[in-house]
């Protein structure tokens, strides 16, 4: 749980390739004949069970090692991976908007500063694709609690609780008048159970059946995932199941791909992929400005997109990283030796 597998960076590229596929299809680049548009959430719902087993391995490493887990240290951590790339997009994206390039909505700017897009369903589509960011960022606010309050235990019967309710909330947002239908797929409290699935797989992988690590069980939840996209995509109910069960296929997924001698786990690890995937938050970010414009061409889209997520990931992510991560070493020698001295 705490080692770098390669193949995980490169079912971040298949996730990413997912978004984009289903974008192009939203924004009329693709034949309808080959329109998959549920795909996107598909990705989306990778990326959340991904996150959800590598944090919490890591929050659950810490706390075997320390005893406890630094809960403000893990937000400083989160905030430099994820806080100068997402702000550098909407800075952008007011500029662009500013010099009269795109209509913008002043209130989706106040829901993407503060990670609440989740909530709210803008009027103009260049920010709402950070509703899974936000998501994202309330885990990180309340799942270092939790994994520190309750324990092992405690944080395996949270991750329980939280896989059975979203279901129902998603049934009660979906038939329940008022509610913005699209906010039921997007809510923290709608589909926080992908991303407990990851969680309750870093705490529980030890234990499962070998017969889960397998090219077979790869292949099968992969074609599960594929198959709900392509139905949800014609009927739009179905995804009230397509998160559960997505969210459980990809859990079967990355727990197979740790096991480095399968076939499965060699491809996805072949170098190209895992590359994408470690640029892939930038290339989500980038991606939906490619989008907003109707017959625009693939021969532009794509290019586009890909230079601006590898200079967002190349010139801003990488180097605040790394001076992060100079400063919290720096930070963590001065305070070793202001214990010794005292």
């Amino acid at each position: 749980m705490t080692k770098h597998v390669a193949a995980l960076d490169g079912l971040r590229a298949v996730s990413i390739a997912f978004v984009i596929y289903a974008h192009l299809c939203i924004a009329g680049m693709l034949p309808k004949a080959i329109h998959a548009t549920s795909l996107a959430l598909d990705g989306v719902l990778i990326f959340f069970v991904i996150s959800g087993y590598l944090i919490t391995g890591q929050l659950r490493k810490e706390k075997e090692q320390t005893g406890t887990i630094d809960i403000c240290r893990f937000w400083l951590r989160r905030a430099f991976r994820l806080l100068p790339a997402s702000f550098l997009l909407i800075f952008v994206t007011w500029i662009i908007g500013r010099l009269g390039y795109l209509t913008t909505e002043p209130r989706a700017f106040l829901h993407a500063v503060t990670y609440t897009m989740d909530y709210y369903h803008p009027l103009t589509a260049e920010l709402q694709h950070l509703w899974s960011l936000a998501v994202e960022e309330q885990f990180y606010l309340l799942w270092p609690f939790a994994a520190l309050l309750a324990g092992v235990r405690g944080s395996k019967g949270v991750c329980i609780a939280v896989m059975v309710i979203c279901p129902c909330f998603r049934l009660w947002g979906w038939y329940l008048e008022g509610i913005d239908r699209v906010l039921v797929f997007r809510r923290f409290d709608m589909v926080a159970d992908a991303i407990a699935v990851g969680c309750l797989l870093a705490l529980t992988e030890e234990k499962l059946p070998k017969w889960i690590r397998s090219n077979v069980a790869l292949a099968v939840s992969f074609v599960v995932i594929l198959a709900t996209g392509l139905a949800a995509s014609r009927m739009a109910a179905l995804t009230i199941a397509q998160v559960s069960v997505d969210g459980i296929c990809a859990a079967v997924i990355i727990h197979s791909l740790n096991n480095e001698q399968l076939w499965s786990s060699r491809v996805l690890g072949w170098a190209p992929l895992p590359w994408l995937g470690t640029i892939s938050y930038s290339l989500y970010l980038w991606q939906e400005l490619f989008m907003l414009r109707r017959g625009a061409s693939l021969v532009y889209t794509l290019p586009g997109m890909m230079t601006c997520a590898m200079a967002s990931y190349y010139l801003v992510e990488r180097p605040i990283r790394l001076w992060g991560r100079r400063f919290r070493l720096s930070e963590a020698k001065a305070m070793a030796h202001f214990k010794v001295a005292a």
